[in-house]
This record gives C-alpha cells, sequence and structure tokens, in this order.
C-alpha cells in the first residue's frame, strides 16, 4: 500500500495541472448523460449519450427524449444517418418510435 501511494503522489505531480480536475467529479452519472444531452446539437451524439445508458440515468428527461425522437424520427428515416444501425434501433424503447399511422398524421 506505501508503493501505491508513493506512485499516486508521483503520478499527480507529474500530470499537466489542468488535468487533474478529470480525475474526479462530484456529478453523478445521471447528471453527466442528462447535461451531455442538451450539451451535444448532433443526432448521434445525442443518441449515444441517451440510449447507451441505463434509462434511468435519464428518466427525468424521459418526455423531452421522447418528444425530440418523434420529432427527428421522419427525417432519420429518409436521410439513414450511419449511427442509426440495428443496434441503436434495438436501443430505442418501443414507445418512442412512432408507428407509420402516427407518422402519417403528421
Amino acid at each position: 500500500t506505501g508503493a501505491l501511494i508513493i506512485s499516486f503522489y508521483v503520478f499527480f505531480k507529474h500530470i499537466n495541472e489542468g488535468y487533474t480536475k478529470t480525475f474526479y467529479s462530484s456529478e453523478t452519472g445521471a447528471q453527466m448523460t442528462v447535461r451531455m444531452f442538451y450539451a451535444h446539437e448532433d443526432d448521434g451524439a445525442r443518441a449515444e449519450v441517451i440510449f447507451t445508458n441505463n434509462e434511468n440515468y435519464w428518466k427525468g428527461i424521459r418526455a423531452e427524449v421522447k418528444e425530440w425522437v418523434w420529432e427527428s424520427w421522419s427525417r432519420w428515416e429518409e436521410e439513414k444517418p450511419l449511427w442509426l444501425d440495428k443496434k441503436m434501433m434495438s436501443r430505442i424503447p418501443i414507445d418512442m418510435i412512432p408507428s407509420l399511422k402516427e407518422q402519417k398524421k403528421d
């Protein structure tokens, strides 16, 4: 344990001071997920942030995520972005994917 403490001391003493804050944070995973969703404008990045994390992390903004998916879905179907592959589609909750009938109403 003594060697471990010395190793940490030496490590933190020699790294660029600007990077030390990247090793710890009081932000929870859920808070980071929500923050990153709002920080990204790119749909692929937003989808990655939301749909690769447990839904409990973003349950507080679920309605907003659903609205974003519903507003974007027809455009995604038309554009067929690379990030919207079968794996990503399987991660999107089924109630967030508008059916063809619902899409035709819009």
